[in-house]
């Protein structure tokens, strides 16, 4: 018979409650429990629910830790829905002259597949920002881009440097640890988007986010630097 194994949020809330309980996993002795002294909670994860409720210290402490996991639960359940991203705004400064527009490319059919004449043509605003909206049900869960700039001449200038990144999930993890701006009513950051590992080495990205709660859209800002 399989074991039924406890979910990794309801692990992390156990062992969260473990810590929080009267007696330290460093003061638990390994005979009758099986637990070795100084056990490290991330054990759990390979531990089934039954074979944790055996645990002395659970036995100990059950309804404390439980009721502490079920309150631990709900708070990140809260706080994720709280940062829950309909939509990401794409937004670059530059000031155009006439007969020019901003459009942005990058990986997959939404960005055109880096095909210029498929590139998402950009919004002005004042202060000459351009931005774009994209639903996060048609959004790559992560991805690259660059902007370039589509003259009314067929000629087109691509923005300087690396393509640029982004992490929705990465970009969660960082605004869960922010606090709200009280000048902004919305939540900034800077995040640094590690690349994966390659054969040739590659830079570590800096992105800069904004959320706002009210709208559930998040920013992710940009500046034009064009090639020389």
């Amino acid at each position: 018979m399989e074991k039924e194994f406890i979910g990794a949020d309801q692990q992390d809330q156990l062992g969260n409650g473990f810590s929080n309980s009267n007696e330290s996993s460093s003061s638990v002795s390994s005979k009758g429990n099986g637990l070795q002294e100084g056990m490290c909670f991330k054990k759990l994860k390979d531990m089934s629910y039954a074979e944790i409720s055996k645990l002395k210290i659970f036995q100990d402490n059950k309804e404390e830790i439980l009721n502490k996991a079920i309150e631990e639960a709900k708070r990140i359940s809260k706080r994720n829905a709280y940062f829950k991203i309909d939509e990401v705004m794409f937004k670059v400064h530059y000031e155009t002259q006439m007969g020019q527009e901003v459009k942005i490319l990058g990986y997959g059919g939404l960005f055109g597949n880096w095909k210029p004449e498929k590139a998402i043509k950009l919004t002005w605003n004042d202060g000459h920002h351009w931005t774009v909206k994209v639903s996060t049900e048609e959004l790559p869960k992560e991805g690259e881009y660059k902007y370039m700039i589509s003259c009314d001449n067929g000629d087109a200038i691509w923005a300087s440097g690396d393509n640029k990144k982004y992490n929705i999930k990465r970009f969660k993890e960082v605004l869960n640890n922010t606090q709200l701006s009280k000048d902004s009513h919305k939540y900034e950051a800077d995040v640094c988007l590690v690349p994966g590992s390659d054969s040739m080495p590659q830079p570590v990205v800096s992105v800069k986010i904004e959320y706002d709660p009210r709208t559930k859209v998040l920013c992710i800002l940009d500046n034009f630097h064009s090639a020389p």
